[in-house]
């Protein structure tokens, strides 16, 4: 029941295309399927119960849909540079470390899409090559990876293809 309380809020929030389709994997957003089924997000600035773990944080929502266990929590940390073990409370990491949890959360259920604003905002140079790196592996798994970015050297290190927008409009493609 959490679960689709908590994509019904998601799908309040998206926004219906004026025009052009989104097609996943042959079904239409809007048309066959309202949200899609398999997506992992960091939108903006990661938020976390601050009196929780790293790892407790994300085993809380991993337990919502029951689709990865301990041993998947603890690679999604490693993979981002975060120690599972770690006794430190969520209130207590540094904004790169928090952006880090964040980008573990995103990917952390083998989502078909993942999408990141910002992601390597507040990482130290060791986290963005893992972070790098991190999105490479989803592109060589055939994953969506949708990167909202200002740094246009960054995504010229990571896009295939890179989509120039202004007030919700895309002026360059």
């Amino acid at each position: 029941m959490r679960s689709s309380a908590a994509s019904d809020v998601y799908k309040r929030q998206l926004i219906k295309p004026t025009s052009g389709t989104v097609d996943i994997n042959g079904q239409i957003l809007w048309k066959d399927i309202s949200f899609p089924q398999s997506i992992g997000a960091l939108i903006e600035n990661p938020s976390f119960i601050d009196g929780y773990t790293g790892y407790r944080n994300l085993k809380l929502l991993a337990d919502i849909k029951g689709k990865i266990g301990e041993k998947e929590i603890c690679q999604a940390l490693l993979k981002v540079g975060l120690d599972p073990s770690d006794e430190r409370k969520y209130k207590k990491y540094s904004l790169g470390m928090k952006q880090k949890l964040g980008i573990a959360c995103a990917f952390m259920e083998y989502p078909d899409i993942v999408i990141l604003d910002e992601p390597i905002n507040a990482i130290d140079e060791n986290g963005v090559e893992l972070i790098r790196k991190i999105l490479n592996e989803l592109k060589e798994q055939d994953k969506i990876v949708i990167i909202a970015c200002h740094d246009a050297d960054e995504m010229d290190l990571l896009a295939d293809e890179i989509i120039v927008m202004e007030g919700g409009h895309v002026i360059s493609q």
